[in-house]
């Protein structure tokens, strides 16, 4: 019976997973480099149909500004598991400090008056608006190839989950004209400040995405490479409202009135996060 037990105790080991074997091996990879973010949006907005009780005067004004991502600094880490040295299974997570700004910003109004040939206008630079986004931080799961030798090409690429997204805005927008002196020919414009955070419309938007990148391997001791790398990340669009928001001061009656017509005709923010790291690092294969 005991050679018939020792039978059967080395096929049934045989089926089990295998410890590393030499040509198996886990990595450790550090990184360190920067982002450039792929997001940009025009808003254009007014406060809606102005009524004039004065024959003859027609009243057309609009605003705009534009959200641009910018690029920042970049961490990751990441872990592979390598069987035969070759394909690997790679968890990362990335830190990307990547920020939004605010440009352009103006606000056009023009009356026209009866009996007078030109119209009357005014055009507002309403200067720059800070918006802060919140640091990505997106986990991955990656398949992982490399080729063997002293200098070795990799490429991986899998899914990735972002975290949820959050902006903080403190942006200035024109409300419109709320004063036109006739014998001048002179309009003032309201401008408020907006401020506070804006909040996702879709409390269950996916988060998942995926990822893909490629670099070099330079070997520079026995357990020890130097890593050059370029990673492009993909996440589905994600609707955001300009919601919470707080004026700089007290508004009168008018420019109330302006500020709720203007925020229901003030485009949300569609940030679609996708971007591309160049990073460079440290291998330790074990």
């Amino acid at each position: 019976m005991r050679p018939k037990l020792a039978a059967l105790a080395l096929a049934f080991a045989a089926l089990l997973p295998s410890p590393l074997s030499a040509g198996d091996g886990f990595e450790l990879a550090g990184y360190l480099g920067t982002s450039f973010p792929g997001y940009s949006q025009t808003f254009t907005y007014d406060p809606g149909p102005v009524s004039v009780p004065i024959p003859g005067v027609s009243v057309t004004q609009s605003g705009s500004f534009d959200l641009d991502a910018s690029g920042g600094l970049v961490f990751a880490g990441g872990a592979t598991l390598y069987f035969g040295g070759v394909v690997g299974i790679e968890g990362r997570l990335d830190w990307v400090d990547a920020g939004l700004e605010s440009r352009g910003q103006r606000y056009d109004v023009s009356v026209t008056l009866p009996g007078v040939p030109q119209p009357v206008t005014a055009a507002l630079d309403l200067g720059v608006g800070m918006v802060d986004l919140d640091t990505f931080r997106p986990w991955s799961v990656n398949l992982k190839i490399r080729t063997p030798g002293s200098v070795r090409l990799m490429v991986s690429g899998g899914i990735s989950r972002r975290p949820d997204l959050a902006f903080t805005v403190e942006q200035r927008i024109g409300l419109g004209a709320s004063t036109l002196d006739v014998p001048d020919l002179e309009l003032d414009v309201s401008t408020v400040v907006l401020e506070g955070m804006l909040v996702p419309d879709e409390e269950d938007a996916s988060r998942w995405g995926f990822n893909l990148g490629g670099g070099l391997q330079f070997r520079i001791g026995e357990n020890v490479s130097l890593v050059a790398e370029a990673r492009y990340f993909y996440f589905k669009k994600q609707t955001f409202s300009w919601s919470a928001t707080v004026p700089d001061r007290t508004l009168s009656e008018t420019e109330q009135m302006l500020l709720d017509a203007t925020l229901e005709r003030l485009p949300p923010v569609e940030f679609e996060p996708q971007f591309f790291l160049v990073t460079g690092g440290l291998a330790i294969n074990f």
